[in-house]
């Protein structure tokens, strides 16, 4: 598809040009239309190593692409960004993409919690909690083998836990620790070979600045098997709501829905403890179930459930759906595997969003006896994606 293909001749030309710099060529798909398809922090990169100005990167790097090249390159702000001719050749299964991205996935993967530092703020604490089981429950929809640890100990498995009893363990039974003690038990979870990715929890406030240094620069600087994930604090903070709250009563669904509302875009005072309880659109698990059945209200469209692949032909509220429906499963699994939650929650929104809108158009209902093949073939295509998203989520 065009995206592998503009991937590699990036990567290829980047490699060309700064061969001493293999390893910083990481292209990654854009979610919205406004900016284009595909990003990558190269310029930045190489600008701060070279003392030059990105767009001068960005300059060379478009001028020795190759002539028939997917796509059309422009420099914003420090990235060059590409918009594809088309963004894929089957819109069918979002997973071939996600394939395609990653060459080797890992079987394996430890999320790592720290305990609770003393002195660390326990409404931070609870957010970055939340997102560590976010991953784990990704991972379990996914497929993948993960276990989650709380220090040195691990207290759950994808393949079988309980929300609630990992609610419970955060809010009732994690006792404070020194420095020491959790730098021990990082190191002791990274040591362990059986894990073929360690995926490292942290909030700001987890560890000193001095002591935080010293662990990345012995155990998380330049591997390649440890990923640290760290949540700038104004994200963590505010929710100091949802930590003295009674969660016994909350069902599985609820929890479910309570994660994806703690892990989106949103900054924590921003955030209603009551969301995941009640039928309203910040709870997005009601959400796709209200779209669904709003879509199967409506008169049936046969289609062929497969999206249209050139979103020139397309109007911008159009290829806003389908290009959000197409790469959610992308997100999907990048969050299953390297704990990008909140870009997933933030695209499941965003297609959800996209889908509500396509059917609140007047025009479309009013042309429902006689639409165009595309916009039927968007209809379907949308309604599968979201059927999939919903019994994916069936908890």
């Amino acid at each position: 598809m065009s995206f592998f293909k503009a991937s590699a001749e990036l990567k290829e030309t980047v490699r060309k040009l700064y061969p001493e710099l293999v390893g910083l060529e990481d292209v990654k798909f854009i979610p919205t239309l406004e900016f284009g398809d595909a990003t990558t922090d190269v310029p930045q990169r190489i600008g701060k190593q070279y003392h030059i100005a990105p767009s001068e990167v960005t300059k060379k790097i478009i001028a020795n692409l190759p002539t028939d090249f997917p796509g059309e390159c422009r420099g914003v702000r420090d990235f060059l960004n590409v918009t594809l001719n088309s963004v894929a050749e089957n819109w069918k299964d979002g997973r071939s993409v996600f394939s395609g991205c990653n060459d080797k996935l890992p079987e394996k993967i430890a999320i790592v919690l720290p305990k609770l530092l003393k002195t660390a703020p326990k409404d931070e604490y609870f957010r970055l909690s939340a997102l560590a089981f976010l991953q784990l429950l990704l991972a379990k929809k996914v497929g993948v083998t993960m276990s989650l640890y709380l220090g040195r100990d691990e207290i759950a498995r994808s393949d079988s836990f309980s929300l609630a009893e990992l609610f419970k363990r955060m809010m009732n039974e994690i006792s404070s620790s020194v420095e020491a003690e959790i730098v021990s038990d990082l190191q002791g979870v990274i040591a362990n070979a059986a894990y073929d990715r360690v995926v490292l929890w942290l909030a700001p406030s987890s560890l000193s600045k001095t002591v935080f240094n010293q662990l990345y620069h012995s155990h998380i600087k330049g591997s390649e098997r440890v990923q640290l994930n760290c949540p700038e604090r104004g994200y963590l903070a505010g929710v100091a709501d949802f930590y003295g709250e009674d969660f016994s009563s909350y069902t599985e669904r609820e929890l479910a829905a309570l994660l994806l509302h703690l892990a989106s875009p949103k900054q924590g005072l921003d955030l209603e403890i009551t969301t995941a309880k009640f039928s309203e659109r910040e709870n997005l698990l009601w959400l796709m179930e209200s779209l669904y059945q709003r879509k199967r209200n409506l008169k049936p469209t046969p289609g062929s459930g497969v999206m249209p692949r050139d979103l020139s032909i397309l109007t911008e509220r159009e290829a806003e759906l389908v290009k959000s429906a197409f790469f959610l499963d992308y997100f999907f699994r990048t969050g299953a595997y390297y704990g990008q939650v909140r870009e997933y929650t933030d695209e499941l929104q965003r297609f959800l969003m996209a889908f509500a809108l396509y059917l609140s158009d007047p025009s479309l209902r009013m042309r429902w006896n006689e639409l165009p093949q595309e916009t039927v073939d968007i209809l379907s295509g949308a309604e599968a994606v979201l059927s999939d998203t919903i019994a994916s989520w069936c908890v």
